[in-house]
């Protein structure tokens, strides 16, 4: 439990096998912060421009903002909201991401290499400003939106089922 102030640093990684309760400030700087349990509480979390990796079983995931999102570890992995990474979200082989009817907002790149459940009026979307690729393994996505400058290239088959958006500026190959 942190009911202070907890500074993950730069270039470290951080292994906590349990739950995370975040009471006070959790500084993640450019650290990697791996959570086996789960990842609660009401305190301030500074994402900086580190990544959250969820590698346990079935886990619920935090509503905070991330920089680089990584769901690995056997199990699915639950949002509660639409969750926001404004670096790269990868769903490694193992792993299930159960999206629900949210929107996900990807500023990085976007990897599935395991299993992505969309609801039925859930949707991914890639707003970075600058090129992001968008790679797919198994699931299929509900509804995917592209924005913002830069290419959006897709490095598999895109398997979306309802809607297919790229705004103004944006150019995908």
């Amino acid at each position: 439990t942190v009911s202070s102030t907890y500074n993950a640093g730069n270039n470290r990684t951080h292994t906590i096998s349990g739950n995370f309760t975040n009471a006070g400030i959790v500084n993640a700087g450019t650290s990697t912060i791996r959570i086996g349990g789960a990842f609660t509480g009401a305190g301030t979390f500074n994402k900086g421009t580190g990544t959250v990796e969820y590698n346990g079983g079935a886990q619920a995931i935090a509503n905070v903002d991330y920089h680089n999102l990584t769901l690995s570890g056997s199990g699915t992995k639950t949002p509660s909201t639409g969750l926001n990474a404004s670096g790269n979200f990868t769903v490694n082989s193992g792993s299930t991401f159960e999206a629900g009817n949210y929107t996900h907002t990807v500023s990085g790149n976007f990897a599935n290499a395991g299993r992505f459940n969309s609801g039925s009026s859930g949707t991914v979307a890639l707003n970075g400003g600058s090129a992001q690729s968008i790679s797919f393994a198994n699931g299929s996505l509900n509804n995917l939106t592209m924005s913002g400058m830069g290419t959006k290239t897709a490095n598999s088959n895109l398997p979306v089922e309802g809607d297919f958006i790229i705004n103004n500026g944006s150019e995908f190959i």
